[in-house]
């Protein structure tokens, strides 16, 4: 199987799962990649389910985006929802930091982290208002933020939404098709529209996940957002607190760091590997290697 990630045209070398974590699968996805690599974005991931079948593990694996949603107020003190795509754009944008919220105990409900004031009013000065996305009239960069005042939002109550034919029996509007959590989660009203027409081929309710309804404001927080499986939609999941798997690529297909061959001696390693599952590294990682198979 191979991930193509047709947004950048390169090819993925490899996954990074770790079950409690996310600080050291992000770690390790950073140190696979190098300098010059790139780890998947929430829009990367739905590029890619566009072009693959509902049977690919692009589909049936669920995967940690490098995208955050942050909640907090404006110098005005609104209430403000954002998305921050990229780690150029992020606040918790590398292992080291999301490692301090662990050291730091700066959890709070629902998977989200404390965040500074200078990492939140940095991401305020730098976010795009979500009227301009939907106006259509920017070509958004690799690393960006979108911005909105959550009075002025139009958003489903959390959970699964009816679509397609369930939502006109149900009379609903298809709300996802107007959902403006789904749409910063998504990046562009084009890729919501194609992976809405998609998903609505073989899925009646389609998930959106979240907590605008439910968290403090007073306190600036972000979590990473999850792309999960199947028809589960986009969540936040267990936040930066409990799992994730971190899809990364370098220029060219090049890995910048191979997994040495001891870790595909044992037969229920070279079995999962052969099977294309992930593979349990000899620290407790699970490694998916999707390009080459390696020299023994």
């Amino acid at each position: 199987m191979v991930f193509i990630l047709t947004q950048k045209k390169e090819i993925t070398v490899g996954t990074a799962t770790d079950a409690l974590r996310p600080d050291k699968a992000m770690a390790a996805v950073e140190k696979m990649v190098g300098k010059k690599g790139h780890i998947w974005t929430i829009p990367d991931i739905v590029d890619n389910r566009l072009y693959a079948p509902f049977d690919d593990p692009a589909w049936t694996n669920w995967f940690t985006g490098m995208a955050e949603e942050d909640h907090g107020t404006d110098n005005k003190g609104n209430k403000v929802y954002m998305v921050a795509i990229g780690e150029k754009s992020m606040a918790l944008n590398n292992s080291e930091r999301i490692k301090r919220a662990y050291d730091k105990n700066e959890f709070l409900n629902y998977g989200f982290a404390k965040l500074d004031p200078e990492e939140f009013a940095r991401l305020l000065k730098y976010a795009v208002p979500l009227e301009e996305i939907k106006e259509g009239n920017l070509t958004l960069p690799e690393s960006y933020i979108i911005v909105e005042k959550v009075d002025k939002m139009v958003f489903n109550k959390r959970g699964y939404v009816p679509i397609g034919k369930k939502a006109k029996q149900d009379r609903w509007k298809d709300t996802l098709r107007t959902d403006d959590r789904f749409l910063m989660i998504v990046g562009s009203e084009e890729r919501r529209t194609k992976l809405l027409d998609k998903i609505e081929s073989k899925w009646d309710t389609y998930g959106n996940f979240h907590r605008i309804s439910d968290v403090d404001y007073s306190v600036p927080q972000g979590r990473l957002v999850q792309a999960n499986v199947n028809n589960f939609g986009f969540n936040g999941c267990n936040g930066i607190y409990l799992n994730a798997r971190l899809v990364g690529g370098s220029a060219g297909g090049a890995v910048a760091q191979k997994i040495t061959h001891k870790e595909f001696l044992e037969n229920r390693v070279a079995n999962a590997y052969n099977k294309r599952n992930d593979i349990l590294t000899n620290d407790g990682r699970y490694i998916f290697i999707s390009n080459e198979r390696l020299e023994k």
